[in-house]
């Protein structure tokens, strides 16, 4: 990475979450991290000349609407860290993994479209923005409209892979996030299932997925891996 010299720095993150039983281990890594992320990127920023001035973080815990309906996707607001470090906390602390969620695969395009609209800040002062959006999962994504007319399935969801890229892409004015500044970075299995995968993504710009073995799940996944990922994004 090039070094610089305190780039004030704005930063909106959202973590999606898938919230079965096999990710337990990541999650609990989360959780065990939450008070200290913000003091562990803001570290890592500063080493590489960044001066981390704002940060916000999201969190989206997403299931399958056939076994849970309208729970299987659940959204935070942003919280302001460090400020809002403990309500933070508490919102992951409340994912329990294990009581939510049937077979794979899960509903993972649905839950990143949530977080492409959600509501992003980008405000004047900073000299670099970033809306990143981190996926953890060790689960396939179904098809768009797999679950359309299950109970809860939102009507607005994108019908297929074009449809959620035009989001993406910020073709609709409405959304809030930021086209220059958008990254994307998914910690998921290289598995398909229904002929699809999360590197059916590949088209989209400013995209990384860091790929893991099937039936490994997010095995040696921790915060320093998901801190680096993020740096990455920064500084790119």
């Amino acid at each position: 990475m090039a070094n610089f010299q305190g780039v004030s720095t704005e930063i909106d993150i959202t973590y999606v979450i898938d919230g079965t039983g096999s990710m337990t281990p990541i999650i609990d890594e989360v959780k065990k991290t939450a008070l200290g992320f913000h003091e562990v990127l803001k570290d890592k920023l500063s080493s590489i000349g960044y001066d981390m001035g704002k940060c916000r973080i999201r969190v989206i815990e997403y299931c399958d609407f056939a076994s849970e309906g309208e729970e299987a996707i659940k959204a935070s607001d942003f919280f302001n860290l460090p400020e809002q470090s403990a309500e933070f906390e508490a919102c992951v602390n409340g994912i329990v993994p294990g009581t939510r969620g049937g077979d794979k695969p899960e509903n993972g395009f649905e839950a990143l479209y949530t977080a492409i609209t959600g509501d992003w800040e980008y405000t004047s002062g900073f000299e670099k923005h970033r809306h990143i959006i981190v996926v953890f999962t060790d689960a396939a994504p179904l098809p768009l409209h797999a679950r359309k007319g299950c109970v809860g399935y939102p009507d607005n969801m994108p019908a297929s892979i074009d449809e959620l890229q035009a989001a993406w892409d910020c073709e609709d004015q409405s959304i809030a996030l930021d086209k220059r500044s958008r990254r994307l970075v998914v910690f998921g299995p290289e598995e398909i299932c229904n002929d699809v995968s999360w590197q059916d993504l590949g088209a989209f710009d400013n995209f990384t997925c860091q790929i893991y073995e099937e039936g490994k799940g997010l095995e040696g996944l921790n915060l320093d891996v998901i801190v680096e990922e993020i740096a990455k994004t920064v500084v790119d």
